[in-house]
């Protein structure tokens, strides 16, 4: 009052009155000086208005606007990894600051395999002593909320008859529990839960936006969840790819040493080494040697597309002529073919010479003639190469007029062991290996293969690399 006299100012204030009963009132006062002629004081006037309901509403779009920007706080730290126990110390970490009186925070989640809610997470607790078999007694509660999938608030968990060991709660000085059950896309995950040291009611309103951060925490934690299941899967199927790698490369040595040994004796009784032969032994142990041959190429693609697969397939760059090149491949297939069925070269004389993987280059060319042989009986198989200078780049074109390929699999001809019929009856052997062999080996050589195709009119796989292979690499 005395400095509202000497001031001469109207003064306006907020006052909160305590309620003996209810809730305590809030009024808005506006104080003003009447004053005489010559400026004495006369009397002081007061308006006071009742704004309870106005600071309430104030108080609660506060509240409302702290717990939108904590949510996404909590959404932008959750999302900013995907590693579990880091997304459950942020989240911990985030609801401990919104909710003070939290004497500790825990996260239990389901474990596929026990079957059992297992502790993962906690704050302001000891962890070591959390994950005891102490900490049993909580269970009961933890299990209610996990099956019903509804909250579970208990004003004083140490008298509760549902408590199993009220000891336990007296003496760690915990007093109200609240359980809200972690849900994402209606699986639930698992229960976080809430220890007061002090008796706590929580509103209505308190209790909407636990669940709505519960969600949110939920879909983090599964988010968590999910890349942890693929890290592992990705662990696994690793490991599995690995022994397979191993358990092929040893098989393909192992076979190729006897088999070997079987090609060499049977080439010296072909070769008449070991004495006189009639012409039928001789027809039977070429058709021997062939097909010793045939599984020998195999066993070998094999081996290649283990190296492949492992990543230990690397360039061994050399220059060479291309013309004399093509022209030894072209010795390898001087074989009779049948009469209905003949194997051209177009091969130009001024070819230049080639800096590139010659062996590889080998196999790529192989394993396309190869193929058109086994799916062409008749017409012709043409073998074409030309280069073009002004792209610096020689293309090779193996075309048949064999049974061709379907349009449908034409996407899948290249990949490791695709058969266009793999049904137990089909016409035609092999692994499915050589177009594999021959697209890994053009684009370790920097180039690209491709190919057209007719049912009944045959194929034409091209093959485009580079004149000069520069870039070391593995595949």
């Amino acid at each position: 009052v005395d400095s509202l006299v000497r001031g001469g100012i109207d003064r306006d204030y907020e006052v909160t009155l305590p309620a003996e009963q209810g809730e305590a009132v809030t009024l808005s006062v506006s104080a003003s000086v009447m004053r005489g002629p010559s400026k004495e004081p006369l009397a002081i006037v007061c308006v006071a208005r009742d704004v309870t309901e106005r600071k309430l509403a104030e108080q609660e779009i506060q509240r409302h606007r702290e717990r939108e920007a904590a949510l996404h706080e909590i959404n932008l730290a959750t999302t900013s990894t995907l590693e579990l126990h880091t997304v459950l110390d942020m989240l911990l970490q985030k609801i401990e600051h919104l909710f003070p009186y939290s004497i500790a925070i825990t996260v239990r989640l389901f474990h596929g395999v026990t079957k059992q809610l297992e502790p993962i997470a906690s704050r302001n607790l000891d962890d070591e002593k959390w994950k005891s078999e102490e900490w049993e007694a909580v269970r009961a509660f933890t299990s209610q909320v996990f099956h019903t999938q509804k909250m579970l608030l208990i004003a004083d968990i140490q008298s509760d008859p549902r408590t199993s060991n009220p000891p336990f709660f007296r003496r760690h000085g915990l007093v109200s529990y609240l359980g809200v059950p972690l849900i994402a896309k209606s699986e639930t995950l698992g229960v976080l839960s809430f220890y007061t040291k002090q008796g706590r009611s929580f509103s209505n309103e308190e209790m909407d936006f636990l669940s709505t951060l519960a969600s949110q925490a939920a879909m983090a934690i599964q988010n968590s969840q999910l890349y942890e299941q693929t890290k592992r899967q990705a662990v696994e199927l690793e490991r599995a790819n690995r022994v397979k790698d191993e358990f092929l490369s040893v098989m393909s040595h192992e076979l190729r040493t006897p088999l070997n040994l079987v090609m060499g004796y049977t080439e010296m009784i072909k070769d008449r080494m070991l004495g006189e032969i009639n012409p039928e032994q001789d027809r039977i142990l070429g058709k021997l040697l062939g097909r010793a041959r045939d599984l020998l190429f195999m066993i070998s693609g094999i081996l290649e597309a283990t190296n492949i697969g492992s990543k230990t397939a690397t360039v061994k760059s050399t220059e060479f002529d291309l013309s004399d090149f093509l022209n030894e491949l072209k010795l390898a297939y001087e074989l009779p073919l049948g009469n209905d069925l003949t194997l051209d070269w177009e091969i130009p004389s001024d070819l230049p010479v080639m800096k590139t993987d010659r062996e590889k280059l080998r196999h790529i060319l192989q394993n396309l003639i190869n193929n058109a042989l086994k799916f062409t009986n008749d017409g012709q198989i043409l073998v074409a190469t030309r280069y073009l200078a002004a792209i610096k780049m020689v293309e090779f074109k193996v075309s048949d007029t064999g049974i061709g390929i379907p349009n449908e699999a034409l996407p899948f001809i290249f990949e490791m062991f695709h058969q266009v019929d793999s049904s137990e009856t089909r016409n035609y052997g092999g692994v499915g290996l050589g177009l594999y062999i021959a697209k890994k080996f053009t684009e370790l050589l920097g180039g690209k293969v491709e190919a057209e195709s007719q049912i009944g009119r045959g194929s034409t796989f091209t093959v485009a690399l580079p004149l000069i292979h520069v870039e070391e690499r593995g595949t």
